[in-house]
């Protein structure tokens, strides 16, 4: 597909080896593992372990949807959070607009033990979470998850573990796996479409018994998904791509709020013929897993803050490259499950730090995909503006109708409407413009 990264099949490839010639010849699946426990209540963001999923009962689905699986991390349990020291400022003049993001670092303390991604966050806000190793899927062996939450607490953006799921029209080998059970790293779970994933997994995961909860709007985006679901598909493989956001409102603190959650599901379904009849085996991964809330009304008015966050992530190159290795050796050697941290470890250190083209590509491509994708879910209306940090020697996206930007190398920026303001007034800090 069109700007996928490079390790986007992966789990696919790891999921898939071996299963057709078992088919062919009819021989018994090896016994599959037993379903989970349930994942216990934690801060923000909610973690949901698959077998939790399990107890949700699942929609109709269609008969023979498509399926992928991706090796971006998907994450679990939060990691130790990293909080940005807020800008001081000044009180804004009347009329003035004013605007201030710092850059968010998320160290993988758990894995490669270096920076793992950096964003720009709005002053103040609270960062919670980062990268994790559960270690249950080769094919995608870290995790990712986190949420930024305004200083009142009713602005958040949040971002889902990534969801890989396995199905099948093989009787006996349904009745070893059950729903919620996983088998070869990613969950048993018939296909669902984005929205329907979002009102049925996530929402029940994620947002259940909250107060004066109801859906506003299920909105499927066919466009975003065409565009997800271009290239040519593999071989014997067919694809599907589905893409959605669900409005829901509730009270949280007694006041209203309302938020949007956005996904985008990608499907492979391969099959081999058999003597019994067509075997299909069915990958698919929910990804792009976003939420977005704000005051009731006020939601509009925060997107760009949100653009700003999502199309200001990047996971650093050194780490991606690593991880890219890392990814590469599990699937090689067909590694179901890794029991420690230490046996990731001993691999890592055949990992080198030199930078293949191809990893640089997939790097740049999974930026693309990205961009492409928060302006389609987010679909305020609006465009950043670009500007050039002559410090860092990068481009930047922040929100358009401010007129002119600063940094001061630290990884903080300030965009305002008035020409006359220059934030190195009254600071012990030097702060550069921005180029337009």
């Amino acid at each position: 597909m069109r700007r996928r990264p490079l390790l986007l099949a992966l789990a696919v490839v790891l999921a898939s080896c071996g299963e057709e010639q078992r088919a062919s010849r009819r021989e018994p699946e090896p016994p599959a593992p037993g379903p989970q426990s349930k994942a216990p209540a934690t801060p923000i963001p909610p973690v949901a372990e698959p077998a939790t999923r399990a107890a949700v009962a699942p929609p109709a689905t269609r008969t023979v949807p498509g399926s992928h699986a991706t090796a971006r991390p998907a994450s679990s349990v939060p990691a130790r959070p990293t909080t940005a020291n807020p800008v001081q400022s000044e009180p804004p003049r009347a009329g003035r607009k004013l605007a201030r993001f710092k850059r968010v670092s998320c160290v993988d303390r758990q894995g490669i033990g270096i920076e793992a991604f950096s964003f720009l966050a709005p002053e103040g806000w609270r960062f919670e979470g980062g990268i994790t190793w559960p270690l249950q899927n080769p094919g995608m062996p870290a995790n990712l998850a986190y949420t930024v939450t305004s200083p009142g607490g009713a602005d958040q953006l949040q971002v889902f573990p990534t969801m890989t799921c396995f199905w099948t029209n093989d009787e006996n080998l349904l009745e070893k796996l059950p729903i919620g059970s996983m088998h070869l790293g990613s969950e048993v779970r018939p296909p669902q479409e984005a929205t329907d994933v979002l009102r049925y997994v996530i929402v029940p995961l994620h947002r259940r018994g909250l107060k004066g909860f109801r859906i506003v709007e299920a909105k499927a985006l066919p466009g975003l998904a065409r565009k997800l679901g271009g290239g040519a598909p593999a071989p014997g493989v067919e694809p599907d791509v589905t893409a959605g956001r669900l409005r829901i409102e509730y009270d949280l603190d007694g006041r209203a709020v309302e938020e949007d959650l956005c996904a985008a599901v990608e499907c492979q379904t391969a099959s081999t013929p058999t003597p019994a009849g067509e075997l299909l085996r069915i990958h698919w991964v929910a990804s792009y897993l976003f939420a977005f809330r704000a005051p009731k009304g006020g939601l509009a008015s925060q997107m760009e803050s949100f653009q700003v966050m999502l199309q200001s992530f990047r996971y650093d190159l050194q780490w991606f490259n690593r991880y890219s290795q890392l990814t590469q050796i599990l699937v090689r050697e067909q590694i179901r499950k890794i029991e420690s941290l230490s046996r990731v470890q001993r691999l890592l250190r055949q990992t080198s730090e030199e930078v293949t083209e191809g990893t640089r590509r997939a790097w740049r491509e999974q930026i693309a995909t990205q961009e492409l994708v928060v302006g389609q879910l987010t679909a305020s209306g609006r465009r950043l503006a670009e500007y050039f940090d002559p410090i860092a020697e990068q481009t930047i996206k922040l929100p358009a109708g401010y007129g002119s930007g600063w940094t001061n190398g630290r990884g903080e920026y300030v965009v305002t409407n008035d020409p006359e303001y220059d934030p190195s007034e009254g600071s012990d800090q030097k702060w550069t413009p921005l180029r337009r």
